[in-house]
């Protein structure tokens, strides 16, 4: 590497001044992509391939085997952030791992089928870590609008399975939501725009979680702090939609809560373009070839939405958060410890109250003349 180092010097020499400025910038917030580029090049390494291999990975000397020791050229941490550049065979093996957790591995080499043989070769080695240790934990991107170009923040939320929180639900809710979580990226036909319609308190949040820990391998979860903005504002939609993905295989789901004013009979009156906007992503041009559902909640009735959101064949998927009948609640209640008789239909957080001692939140309110003694 020594040899890499003076030739890359010459080559700083005759840099511009741009370039020579992101250069120390690329140096500062990842010192070994440098070094890996220049002995690329100078290696005639003609083939690369990158892939993600996920964010639940912690790098460390521990990750790779003993007879892994002599093929590691640099190692280099700064900032929360870690890199690795291993020399395995002919080809260069670049492991960067940012702040934010996300594992990236980049092989160069000479020949396409020999980067693509030791890149799978790490991914299963990585994979294997993380589903070992860390399979309890998904990751959701949470993106806002933000100048010069939006932003996000990865944070790892603690999973939950489906087969476990599936009877919060009513029957009809269940079955369709079942469906849903068992979809693969390959199994999606149709439309893009998947739509959670319900009262407060029936569950929606929760079973985001649940979606986002069954699709984890093959769909990234971008959580959309500002709906609003995002289908108000073109560059902000068009810079996620059309974002460059790090592995062309996978999709990316959308998620925008309590939205129900952008899918309401009067959304252009109210909201502007926004619904246009979002119609022209899920089945117009601008969504064509691209791996790109949205996931859309909202708490009003179906009959109040727009007929043009919710006309057969736009949605991938439409479910209702129906509260559980009065037996369904009944049979909830008893597996929770409580053996009672409700009233009537509850919410899944009325079944919680009820669980937690507040037994006047969960008794749904009886409409109707009150008996009363007769008159002396």
């Amino acid at each position: 590497m020594r040899a890499t180092q003076v030739q890359r010097e010459i080559r700083y020499r005759e840099e511009s001044d741009d370039a020579r400025l992101m250069r120390i910038m690329l140096e500062e917030r990842n010192p070994l992509r440098v070094e890996f580029e220049a002995a690329v090049a100078e290696g005639g390494m003609t083939y690369r391939t990158r892939q993600t291999v996920g964010m639940s990975v912690s790098l460390s000397p521990e990750s790779f085997p003993e007879s892994f020791g002599d093929r590691i050229l640099y190692w280099a941490e700064s900032l929360g952030s870690k890199e690795v550049l291993l020399q395995y065979g002919h080809t260069l093996v670049h492991i960067d791992q940012g702040p934010t957790g996300r594992l990236d591995v980049e092989v160069a080499a000479r020949e396409l089928k020999a980067a693509r043989e030791i890149a799978q070769e790490f991914i299963t080695r990585f994979e294997c870590k993380e589903e070992k240790e860390q399979s309890s934990r998904v990751r959701v991107s949470f993106w806002r609008n933000c100048s010069p170009v939006p932003d996000s923040n990865d944070r790892f939320l603690d999973a939950v399975q489906w087969q476990d929180i599936s009877e919060n639900y009513a029957a009809t809710t269940t079955v369709k939501l079942s469906r849903l979580m068992d979809l693969t990226g390959q199994e999606v036909k149709g439309g893009r725009l998947i739509l959670w319609h319900g009262k407060p308190g029936t569950g929606k949040t929760y079973a985001i979680r649940a979606l986002a820990q069954q699709w984890k391998r093959w769909c990234d979860i971008y959580y959309i702090t500002d709906p609003e903005a995002l289908l108000g504002n073109p560059s902000y939609l068009l810079h996620l939609i059309l974002e460059d993905a790090e592995d062309e295989n996978r999709w990316r789901l959308l998620v925008m809560e309590d939205t129900g004013e952008l899918l309401s009979i009067d959304a252009k009156h109210s909201v502007g373009q926004a619904l246009s906007r979002l119609l022209d992503t899920t089945e117009g041009l601008l969504g064509q070839g691209l791996r790109v559902l949205f996931l859309i909640t909202t708490n009003d009735e179906l009959g109040k939405l727009n007929p043009a959101v919710t006309r057969h064949g736009r949605c991938l998927s439409a479910v209702e958060f129906s509260p559980l009948t009065r037996d369904e609640s009944r049979k909830w209640l008893v597996r929770s410890g409580v053996d009672t008789q409700p009233n009537g239909a509850l919410t899944l957080s009325d079944l919680y109250a009820f669980v937690n001692g507040d037994s006047t939140a969960s008794q749904p309110a009886r409409i109707g003349f009150q008996a009363c003694d007769p008159l002396p």
